[in-house]
């Protein structure tokens, strides 16, 4: 999906999974923070957040940032789409 087109979408559990666990909010605010990141989200019920990048070599640059900030947080950089080599 294109960021673009994920700006106009939302995730309803988003708003009261926030409520229960506010540390999802921190990790939103911090990615959308990052100058790498074009748009911010959770997944599902909050058990993951993410960024989409515009490339490799954004993605890469926030997650080794990422991994410095916040060394108890689990980051993994990956493509959506493919290929996947």
């Amino acid at each position: 999906m294109c960021a673009w087109l994920a700006a106009f979408t939302r995730n309803d559990l988003q708003d009261p999974a926030i409520a229960l666990e506010p540390a999802i909010g921190e990790v939103l605010d911090l990615l959308a923070g990052e100058p790498e990141s074009l748009l911010s989200r959770m997944s599902g019920s909050g058990a993951t957040c993410f960024s989409i990048c515009a490339g490799d070599i954004e993605a890469e640059g926030l997650a080794e940032r990422l991994e410095s900030m916040r060394p108890d947080w689990w980051v993994r950089r990956c493509r959506l789409g493919g290929p996947f080599l």
